[in-house]
């Protein structure tokens, strides 16, 4: 009896083990498959074909006169929707960056000294600015620095064109201007630095004649205040980013709420474009900001002066 229960127990093991391999061979094959059908996608929606070195780094690489864009994101936590939009942004603009970071508390190689909320938002970004220029500026040929939300969408071809009539060895700050108290300030879907900017906002962080150091950011709760306060001292303004007709390339909302409204009084307040609908978005509008995840994986085309989701 006993040799019998034995022998049943080795055969219940090699079926189990049997069953293993199998999963893990299929596992393995989808596994090659989406990959491969990935690399086939990025070839295809990419104009020109480029080999990665061995870092990972496309910067010497890239087709002449197209800027290089190292970009990070905020994220705060490991919810359903952030990772939803996080792989859409891989999957979609963010193929467009020469290095992609999402920031975190889960990204190890950060110097994590914050708290996660909104309140210690501004810390959590004095980190990354930091962390981008250390790891993936400061000895790479990177020309922008592109810094947005989980829920930013960029149209990545409209950025580049943007960026390209710009030197990266100029002061650039850039992004969806807002007036405060006749000051300037950058804020909305994402900002972009130049090269020259982020290393003069670097080496003025160890500078307590600025408003630069981590001790300033501290004292500030949003990150784009205690960005703009930093610049400032510096004398870095913010750059008009505005088209030839008034409209905005960087949008605060989506595209149906820049349509439809109505817009928040705050919005109306500090916003140098205040209109609903035509007018409103620029036709080579860069970003949208409080994109779904949904939204996130779709097209959008400008038609009639709109900008609107393609169906």
């Amino acid at each position: 009896m006993l040799v019998q229960s034995a022998g049943a127990a080795r055969k219940r093991y090699e079926a189990r083990r049997a069953l293993l391999v199998v999963v893990f061979t299929l596992f393995t094959l989808v596994t090659f498959v989406q990959v491969k059908r990935v690399s086939k996608d990025k070839r295809r929606a990419t104009p020109k074909t480029f080999t990665l070195d061995e870092q990972g780094d496309k910067s010497a690489l890239q087709p002449q006169n197209t800027p290089i864009i190292a970009c990070w994101v905020l994220r705060a936590n490991n919810s359903v929707d952030e990772l939803l939009a996080s792989e859409a942004i891989l999957n979609g603009w963010g193929r467009g960056c020469s290095t992609l970071e999402f920031i975190d508390a889960n990204n190890t190689n950060i110097n994590v000294d914050w708290e996660e909320g909104y309140v210690f938002l501004a810390g959590k970004s004095f980190r990354a600015w930091h962390f981008m220029y250390e790891k993936h500026v400061q000895n790479r040929h990177i020309d922008f620095i592109l810094k947005a939300d989980i829920d930013t969408y960029v149209l990545w071809g409209n950025l580049e064109r943007y960026l390209a009539n710009l030197a990266s060895e100029e002061h650039h700050y850039i992004g969806k201007q807002l007036v405060r108290k006749h000051d300037t300030l950058v804020a909305g879907p994402c900002i972009v630095l130049s090269r020259k900017t982020l290393e003069y906002f670097v080496d003025a962080s160890h500078n307590r004649d600025t408003l630069c150091t981590r001790e300033d950011f501290l004292r500030e709760t949003a990150e784009d205040v205690a960005l703009a306060k930093c610049l400032r001292s510096l004398h870095i303004l913010p750059r008009e980013t505005r088209d030839v007709r008034g409209a905005e390339r960087f949008m605060s909302f989506d595209p149906t709420f820049m349509s439809h409204g109505p817009l928040p009084r705050w919005y109306k307040t500090f916003s140098q474009n205040k209109i609903i609908g035509k007018g409103c978005c620029s036709s080579e509008a860069i970003a949208f900001h409080y994109v779904s995840p949904e939204n996130q994986s779709r097209n959008l085309v400008f038609r009639d002066g709109y900008w609107s989701w393609e169906l």
